[in-house]
């Protein structure tokens, strides 16, 4: 399909983009001209670069990762774009659910977003521009499945954070949006069981 924007001279960050849909969005940053830094728990120790993409390891939930990340970013030509894509699910019923278990999940989804906004937007505020793409899912919305406490609570939280944070951030000329994604093959759909 046509590419409608050229995002040449810009500098996009991706929190878990080596993988499903953070994987197909750098990928397409990537083909509209954006340089793309791809922050992944599973990504190098060292920054490397693959087809394009600059990818280092960052775990979202770790406050120094993600200056780290934002840094690498900086030093490519700025901060211009941060999509928050990194996410987790781990299924229990809420009558067995670990402290462990709650605490990763809303840690990598929720929390790992506010800090990456938290240090992206310092950037993006003094240049007064910028954009912030939150990827929650459809669960946020319709729970989806049973046993999910811990990933619907915090997508639905990412949607709400992005609402709050439309009256800090617009009027430094920044943009803050969130997709709620439905079914996308991806590690956490095929982790589900054939019965759901």
């Amino acid at each position: 399909p046509e590419l409608p924007r050229d995002l040449g001279g810009q500098v996009a960050i991706v929190t878990g983009g080596l993988s499903g849909i953070g994987a197909g969005i750098a990928a397409h940053l990537r083909a509209r001209g954006a340089r793309v830094v791809v922050g992944d728990l599973t990504g190098p120790v060292d920054p490397a670069e693959t087809d394009g993409v600059l990818a280092v390891r960052c775990d979202v939930r770790t406050e120094d990762d993600v200056v780290s990340l934002v840094e690498l970013a900086a030093a490519q030509g700025g901060v211009h774009v941060l999509v928050n894509c990194a996410g987790i699910s781990r299924k229990q019923p809420i009558t067995e659910l670990t402290l462990e278990n709650w605490s990763a999940v809303i840690d990598t989804n929720l929390r790992g977003a506010v800090l990456a906004i938290k240090h992206a937007s310092r950037r993006m505020i003094a240049q007064r521009s910028g954009s912030i793409v939150n990827i929650a899912s459809i669960a946020g919305i319709a729970t989806l499945d049973a046993q999910n406490t811990a990933y619907v609570a915090s997508k639905g939280a990412l949607m709400a954070l992005t609402r709050s944070l439309v009256y800090e951030l617009a009027p430094h000329g920044v943009r803050i949006n969130c997709v709620a994604p439905g079914l996308v093959e991806t590690p956490i759909l095929t982790g589900m069981t054939q019965q759901w």
